[in-house]
């Protein structure tokens, strides 16, 4: 009977593993995305993108790609922060040309 009631009132071993899935998953992305900002505050920025870059596979967040940018245009790679922003997908597609080429902007009285 007391099996029963074991089984009964406890929670499966499926949904166990799935929440400790996720709560590893969230602790290895603030551990990643907190060890970045360490190492940016060290001058590390190589070893800051990697963590940055490791925490976005984990998890999307925009604070960390906005310091992976950040890392990025501080070791001078200006295309891979470009692509780490994709305007594309924020603004809609042309949107952003007018601040890459302003001279080519419909907005730019000449």
């Amino acid at each position: 009977m007391g099996n029963f009631f074991t089984s009964f009132f406890s929670s499966s071993q499926e949904a166990d593993a799935a929440e400790d899935k996720l709560k590893t998953d969230r602790k290895n992305f603030e551990i990643f995305k907190y060890d970045g900002i360490r190492a940016q505050q060290m001058h590390r920025i190589d070893y800051a993108i990697k963590c940055y870059r490791e925490a976005l596979s984990i998890q999307e967040d925009f604070e960390t790609m906005n310091y992976l940018v950040t890392a990025y245009c501080t070791n001078h790679e200006l295309e891979e922060a470009l692509d780490v922003l994709n305007p594309d997908d924020l603004l809609g597609a042309g949107a952003y040309g007018h601040v890459v080429d302003p001279y080519q902007s419909p907005f730019y009285a000449q």
